[in-house]
């Protein structure tokens, strides 16, 4: 099945793997996160509709070249979904200023669990990386969001490890400063 197209039919079977995403996912927000892990694989469902849940199913046929394509979609689409709630709960209360002089993206998950904001300036970050460097994104989120190993990660992107080694010397170099320009931003 992992080579075959999938529709709305293969996807019931698949929803206790998409809830594993879904905490994994929630799991770097620490105590920040206001959403189950139910409601952002709705969420994401909800997404991968053209128009959303407004067109009956039975008119729109939404099909997947293979599981792959599924779970990276599916995947996209719950982080965008956290990064929209992180805007909004930001917008609420004010952030207060993170000084980052010795961070690395190594250690973001738990610094992101005390300090939200920097979810917020990780993914902001992210979404740069995908207009500049989209080569980089898949990487990137298999390391950051998924935590996998770097070899787990050379499997799934078809490479040696040597190779991801190197990409994520420079992509995490690219994100910490970018990053960092993302915190001076708020001071200004």
């Amino acid at each position: 099945m992992s080579d075959q197209a999938l529709t709305w039919d293969d996807v019931i079977p698949l929803l206790p793997e998409l809830r594993t995403i879904a905490l994994g996912l929630l799991s770097h927000e620490g105590q920040a996160h206001s959403v189950q892990p139910s409601e952002l694989v709705q969420t994401a469902l909800r997404r991968q509709k053209p128009g959303g849940w407004k067109t009956p199913f039975d008119q729109v046929e939404v099909t997947w070249e293979n599981r792959g394509q599924f779970f990276g979609q599916m995947h996209r689409a719950m982080v965008q979904a956290l990064i929209e709630r992180g805007r909004q709960r930001n917008r609420v209360r004010q952030i207060k200023t993170v000084q980052l002089e010795n961070f690395t993206p190594d250690d973001f998950r738990s610094t992101a669990k005390d300090q939200p904001e920097l979810f917020e300036a990780l993914a902001q970050a992210l979404e740069t990386m995908g207009q500049t460097h989209a080569d980089w994104m898949d990487l990137a989120a298999y390391l950051i969001w998924e935590e996998l190993t770097q070899a787990e990660a050379a499997r799934m992107l078809g490479v040696v490890e040597k190779t991801v080694q190197r990409r994520w010397d420079r992509i995490r170099l690219w994100l910490r400063d970018e990053i960092n320009r993302l915190l001076a931003e708020d001071v200004k």
